[in-house]
């Protein structure tokens, strides 16, 4: 494999393959089935919080990264996914860091993001680095009951890595 974050546009303005390909990414990963309809109609904006793992061996996506801001102090991460083949590499680690040290060097002092409360391992992801679970969501996800996290930027900064 021969991969790389690149900035990733509005799930709209993906080609066909690259939609298609992010919509079996997240049905693999988080068992959530999207439309190739569905997937154009997320509100992703496209700035510098949005980044794609590509492979440019295989030209295929591995990996999403979608967030946008909550007004001025909020940054909320839409999505946060990889394929098998590329977890357990310190992949997501690393984008992760990077993420959290743009949005906090540009102001934001917020973050948040909604998981499935059967999720195990993103939500022990999450918690080594500094988010908390601040509310339950039932009837969020398809397959059950979710969690929304939060937590402050600075805090996360210096949280403990995998």
């Amino acid at each position: 494999m021969n991969l790389e974050w690149t900035p990733g546009c509005r799930p709209s303005e993906l080609s066909i393959e690259e939609k298609v390909q992010v919509i079996d990414l997240f049905e693999k990963q988080t068992g959530e089935r999207y439309t190739i309809h569905s997937l154009n109609a997320l509100v992703i904006p496209e700035w510098y919080g949005n980044l794609l793992l590509r492979d440019s061996f295989t030209n295929s996506i591995k990996g999403v990264f979608w967030s946008h801001p909550v007004g001025y102090e909020s940054v909320r991460i839409a999505a946060f996914v990889l394929a098998n083949d590329t977890q357990n590499q310190g992949i997501g680690t690393s984008i992760w860091k990077h993420c959290v040290n743009l949005f906090s060097n540009h102001g934001y002092q917020t973050l948040r993001l909604e998981v499935r409360s059967d999720n195990e391992r993103a939500l022990s992801f999450y918690h080594h680095r500094g988010l908390v679970i601040s509310e339950t969501l039932t009837g969020y996800y398809a397959a059950g009951p979710g969690y929304l996290m939060t937590g402050r930027l600075p805090s996360m900064q210096s949280a403990s890595t995998e």
